[in-house]
């Protein structure tokens, strides 16, 4: 498992060095973005035909808790730099989150 998990790490950096130029950046961002674009639609397409309507409710509470739940995150960050000595504001802490 730990060799699978090293490969996987030793291809990734492979991956990040190749695209370390613009050109190449652009080219992994676009194939990047038609990857989650067709997932997306293969997905949309294996739903169920009689899934019902969307349930807007649901979607407005969804959203009402994005961003406390970002608040939430940016503050466990802080908390995690605090214990290694760290000082990090809030913003900052929001960006990560």
């Amino acid at each position: 498992m730990a060799d699978a998990v090293n490969d996987l790490l030793r291809r990734l950096a492979g991956l990040r060095s190749w695209a370390s130029t613009p050109g190449r950046r652009n080219v992994a961002y676009v194939a990047t973005l038609v990857l989650f674009l067709g997932s997306t639609v293969l997905a949309w397409r294996a739903l169920p035909a009689d899934r019902g309507g969307i349930d807007w409710a649901l979607v407005a509470i969804a959203a009402a808790l994005v961003l406390p739940g970002a608040v939430v995150n940016a503050e466990e960050y802080r908390i995690s730099a605090r214990v290694v000595g760290q000082s990090v504001g809030l913003l900052p802490a929001m960006r990560v989150a």
